[in-house]
């Protein structure tokens, strides 16, 4: 590993690890991100670590691939990415008003706890965009390892490539109202889940396909909403 990515590690640790620990010590009753999700980030990172080293070889067999020239592929891939953003914060936000309207209560929590779960990680995530400066991959389609420490900052994107942030807000999306529902309402369908991940995991496949982003960049996204989807749900539920 070259010495910007070794950086780059280590700025998303260092990160990482400041977000944890504000979370956990906000109040007495005990931490709201789990042992278990710490882990998550930990193996999160260090798989996006070595994803490094093969992010060029995948996006290029990704673009070569001939699902590119497929149009229920494309059009697969591009509902994946709208999904990701204005999907969920749309789909979240019709939850809690028709809830609100409606009277019905585990609707509107539920769309309020993934409003927050998304706002929430995408602060984490747009920090470390910022921070660490990657070139997308079709900014930098030979160089995988593009990083430049605060490129990020005052850019439109092009160099904000890491993590995904459309990732960030499927996986927050669907934590949260899994983890909400499921408190709520611990007899609903057990589908939900695996339909909410499912398709949070093809947003995620969508920026690679898209040539947006670097697999790297979606492992760690999808770990940053997963992990906030559960510590809104949970800061919550300790404070009825």
């Amino acid at each position: 590993m070259n010495r910007s990515a070794r950086l780059v590690v280590a700025a998303a640790v260092l990160c990482a690890a400041r977000t944890t620990t504000a979370i956990a010590q906000t109040d007495t009753r005990g931490p709201l991100v789990t042992t278990r999700e710490v882990g998550i980030l930990g193996v999160a990172l260090a798989g996006s670590a070595l994803l490094f080293s093969v992010d060029r070889s995948v996006a290029d067999q990704v673009r070569g691939s001939s699902l590119q020239q497929n149009a229920f592929a494309r059009n697969a891939m591009s509902g994946a990415r709208m999904f990701g953003d204005p999907g969920v914060v749309v789909i979240g936000a019709g939850l809690w008003a028709s809830g609100q309207l409606g009277g019905d209560r585990t609707q509107r929590l539920v769309g309020l706890r993934s409003l927050e779960a998304i706002v929430v990680s995408g602060a984490v995530t747009g920090m470390i965009k910022l921070v660490t400066g990657r070139a997308r991959p079709d900014q930098s389609p030979g160089n995988a390892r593009d990083f430049v420490i605060w490129r990020g900052v005052g850019d439109d994107g092009d160099f904000q490539s890491f993590p995904s942030g459309h990732t960030t807000a499927a996986f927050a999306f669907a934590a949260a109202v899994d983890a909400e529902w499921r408190r709520l309402s611990p007899k609903r369908s057990g589908w939900v889940a695996p339909a909410l991940y499912g398709v949070a995991a093809l947003t995620g496949i969508s920026r690679v396909f898209n040539d947006r982003h670097w697999a790297s960049d979606v492992l760690l996204g999808g770990a940053i909403g997963y992990v906030a989807g559960h510590a809104v749900v949970r800061w919550h539920a300790d404070r009825p």
